[in-house]
């Protein structure tokens, strides 16, 4: 059954010639598959590496995990199977972006790819997160046939990967129940995935560079300032988007999006915000939303969703955060 569904995969794909790649590791064995795009650099595409492709790095957020931050996950399946990593799983839900269009969404979303020279090697690894306003974008914007052509030829490891986004990954009453800045802590949890699992696909552990664009530029900054991802990397490119510009606060001067969003969505005022009546009444709603309700307003919002103080992943400003920081190399 594994083998027929992955060769079904590969016609997906359009993958002419390839071969299974098996790799074993902490959480259950993973097959993935070659691919020669061939050595004619005229063509858009060259170049050789392995893919593999939806590999769940946390637990899938849907009913009752809609709203809480990540979970890690022990086994990629129940029954010991090897997990089929030869397709991209749906990205998280969002609105149409004519730049980067998703046409395959689901809540069961956090999934990571990566793209090898070779897994038996040990190789520079750079963590890609896509940009989008932390309303669009997935791991499977940067294509593998594009990371094999642009950096895997060139002896790197490339992860990429989906995040929650908009409401599902952002919203937050600031307590327990909806927990500030569950798509950065989903992000935290793939950089520990990539930490505990890349020298398995032939990546250096010691050597993890993230990177960004726009949405995830401004990623990469608000995580080289965060005290939970100390560790998790020892260099940073950030194009574009910055904490400095993109940081939200429990009361901001520009109106709350969290709120209007519950007035919205949920017919919720802020009268009594914060308390355990209203996060009750705000939890049967949103529960209870479908991801389309759920992302609709996102789309014409002049208020943007960003990481936000919590103190935990964002303890203070980021001027304040910076004076702390590692001094990481940065492109």
């Amino acid at each position: 059954m594994v083998l027929s569904s992955i060769f079904v995969s590969f016609l997906l794909l359009g993958v002419v010639q390839s071969e299974f790649i098996t790799v074993q590791t902490s959480r259950g064995a993973v097959q993935g598959f070659d691919a020669d795009l061939g050595s004619d650099k005229t063509q858009t595409f060259f170049g050789y590496g392995q893919a593999f492709l939806g590999i769940p790095y946390a637990k899938a957020p849907m009913g009752e995990r809609r709203f809480t931050l990540p979970e890690d996950i022990c086994h990629y399946t129940d029954d010991g199977e090897v997990h089929n990593a030869t397709y991209y799983r749906p990205r998280c839900w969002q609105n149409r972006d004519i730049l980067q269009p998703a046409d395959d969404m689901d809540e069961d979303c956090l999934y990571l790819n990566v793209y090898s020279p070779d897994v038996k090697g040990k190789f520079p690894v750079m963590f890609y997160i896509p940009g989008g306003a932390f309303v669009t974008g997935g791991g499977d914007v940067y294509h593998w046939k594009g990371a094999i052509r642009n950096l895997v030829s060139r002896g790197v490891v490339v992860v990429t990967f989906n995040y929650r986004l908009g409401v599902i990954g952002f919203f937050s009453t600031y307590t327990e129940n909806f927990p500030p800045n569950r798509g950065m802590f989903d992000m935290i949890f793939a950089l520990k995935w990539t930490n505990e699992e890349i020298a398995n696909f032939g990546g250096d552990p010691s050597r993890i560079t993230i990177f960004g664009q726009s949405a995830g530029g401004s990623a990469v900054s608000h995580l080289s300032l965060s005290p939970l991802s100390q560790g998790l990397f020892q260099q940073t490119i950030q194009t574009s988007g910055t904490a400095l510009l993109e940081i939200d606060t429990p009361e901001p001067l520009a109106g709350s999006i969290h709120k209007k969003r519950a007035q919205q969505l949920c017919n919720v005022t802020d009268e009594n915000w914060g308390s355990a009546e209203t996060d009750s009444e705000l939890m049967d709603c949103l529960v209870q939303a479908t991801p389309q309700e759920l992302i609709f307003y996102d789309q014409t919002s002049s208020i943007q969703w960003s990481p936000t103080l919590d103190g935990s992943f964002l303890p203070d400003y980021p001027e304040n955060l910076a004076k702390n920081r590692p001094k990481y190399p940065q492109f």
